[in-house]
């Protein structure tokens, strides 16, 4: 029996948001430059928040259109690696790193719980984006 109030999800950003941000952003790739885009300033990557906690901390998983990917729609696809820490290890929530889509896109809910029972059912990475998640939600 749960019930809505006391369930640990953020009420301002809600799954399936689209956030713009870069590669070196997210923890161990602090000094990774996409080729193409060093000196640039722009925001190239996207990312869906899959779960966040009542403190806006956010479960992101990067999108992209590489052939390594797992398929999500015609346009691309997904990376099995759910993301909590920024490149500091402070948890990752929306701000001037983490950037919403300025036209609100988002992901439809079936695309989400894909994209989330993918990533911790996947047997190289399911083991650790559980306990990612886990931490996320305070659950140790």
């Amino acid at each position: 029996m749960s019930n809505k109030k006391s369930k640990n999800v953020s009420k301002t950003v809600k799954q399936g948001l689209i956030v713009h941000t870069r590669d070196e952003y997210f923890k161990g790739a602090k000094d990774y430059r996409k080729p193409g885009y060093e000196k640039s300033a722009g925001n190239y990557r996207q990312a869906a928040v899959v779960d966040s906690n009542r403190k806006d901390q956010l479960a992101l998983v990067k999108l992209t259109t590489s052939e390594k990917a797992i398929p999500l729609n015609e346009k691309g696809g997904f990376r099995a690696y759910i993301l909590t820490q920024d490149e500091n290890g402070r948890p990752i929530k929306v701000s001037g790193k983490f950037i919403p889509d300025s036209k609100g896109k988002k992901l439809p809910k079936e695309q989400v719980n894909k994209i989330k029972k993918e990533s911790l059912s996947d047997p190289k990475t399911g083991k650790e984006n559980k306990k990612r998640l886990r931490r996320l939600k305070g659950r140790k």
